[in-house]
Formats: structure tokens, sequence, C-alpha cells
């Protein structure tokens, strides 16, 4: 009986030992694990980190372009004032001069028709014709027989 008592003692220390070992390597595995939970929880955090930061410097550069359009848009204004004023101090003293070419230049004066075509003399035409027509009339009054005094 000997051998045998000595058998089953041997084989409860082998169970005792196997236990003792699942039991470590459990624990172990857990404590790994509990690790690696950590690890990954900072990980994550560090890379939400940094795309919060690529997010704030995103909106800090929206910024910074926004003050550019409005700089931009400003000087603008300054140029565009400036261009009017000097148009129209070039183009205000001749006002009247346009008003009245508006009058006259668009009335027929003298024109002639030839069938379809209509021709209307420009405004040097009539200047022209009018400047013809006072020399005449100083020269002797033409075929009218007109003569001055004297």
């Amino acid at each position: 009986m000997g051998g045998a008592l000595s058998s089953q003692a041997f084989q409860n220390g082998l169970n005792l030992a196997e236990n003792q070992t699942q039991s470590n390597n459990t624990n172990e595995l857990g404590a790994l694990s509990t690790l690696l939970n950590g690890g990954n929880a900072t990980t994550n955090t560090g890379l939400t980190a940094g795309d919060n930061s690529v997010t704030n410097a995103t909106s800090n550069f929206n910024i910074g372009e926004n003050a550019g359009q409005g700089e931009q848009s400003a000087n603008q204004a300054n140029l565009t004032n400036e261009q009017q004023q000097y148009q129209a101090a070039t183009n205000d003293p001749f006002a009247a001069l346009n008003n009245y070419m508006g009058i006259v230049g668009s009335q027929n004066w003298g024109s002639s028709t030839t069938g379809q075509t209509q021709t209307t003399p420009s405004a040097l035409s009539i200047i022209g014709g009018l400047l013809g027509a006072g020399g005449a009339a100083a020269s002797g009054g033409g075929a009218l027989g007109w003569k001055p005094l004297g």
C-alpha cells in the first residue's frame, strides 16, 4: 500500500501545482489586460487631444483668414472711393455739355433721307454748317442781293 499512497500523494501534488499555475496565469492575464486597457485609454486620450489641437489650429487659421478678408475689403473700399473721386473730378466739368448734347445731338437737324437710309450729321457738321451760313451772310448775302450799308 505504500506505493499506492505514494502515487496518490504525487498525483495530488501535481493537481495542486497545475491549479496554482492556472491561477497564476489567470491573475497575470488579468493584470496584463488591465494594463493594456489603461494603455489603450491613454493612447485614445492622446489621439483625441491631438485631434482637438488640429481642430483648434484650423479654427485659428480660419480666424486669420477672415481678418485678412476684412482688411482686403477695407483697403478695396478706400481704392474704390479714390477712383470714384477721380472720375467725378474729370467727368463733372463736362456734365452740362453732355446734357446739352443729349438734347441737341439727338435731333435730326438737317438730316437727309434717301430710300431706306437716313444719315444724321455730327455735332461738328452742324457747327460747320452754321459757321458757313454766318460767313455767307457776312460776305454780302449771296444771291439775295443784300448789301451792307456803307
